[in-house]
């Protein structure tokens, strides 16, 4: 779990309207990060996906992942906006502020399936929500989620 999410990969103070707004920081992220080979293609596997379903949970939460082969290794992004992005499709019809990108190489969809899994199953839990939502620091978000996803790991 350490080596797709570290502490460099938390982002907590930034200011997004739209989903789009999201999916642009994190293809811009995943080149920055080196990650990535080609922003638009990771743009693009954001919004492949997002056709599929609305990855817009609930509380606030959404987890967008991308498949592709212009991605070089798999990571995970938590991002906080400090606004609420109005525009994505939630199971509760709450705004998201809260995201949980996944970024997955072509050839590692079944690591990928579990990563998500993993996520989602960890996030049911309304205290793992709740824990997430009230953490104020990198190094919370980071305990939240590893100690989270660790469990079911």
């Amino acid at each position: 779990m350490t080596e797709i999410f570290k502490q460099k990969y938390i982002f907590l103070k930034e200011h997004f309207r739209t989903r789009e707004d999201v999916f642009s920081f994190i293809a811009h992220k995943a080149i920055e990060l080196g990650f990535a080979d080609n922003e638009d293609a990771v743009l693009k596997a954001l919004y492949q996906r997002e056709k599929e379903a609305s990855t817009g949970m609930q509380d606030g939460i959404a987890i967008p992942h991308a498949i592709s082969e212009y991605l070089r290794q798999p990571a995970v992004l938590f991002i906080r906006s400090t606004t609420s992005i109005q525009d994505w499709p939630t199971f509760d019809d709450q705004p998201v502020n809260q995201v949980i990108a996944m970024l997955v190489p072509k050839d590692s969809e079944q690591a990928h399936l579990q990563i998500l899994a993993n996520f989602a199953s960890a996030l049911v839990d309304e205290r793992e929500r709740q824990a997430l939502l009230e953490s104020q620091t990198v190094q919370d978000v980071y305990t939240v989620l590893t100690n989270s996803s660790e469990k079911i790991l």
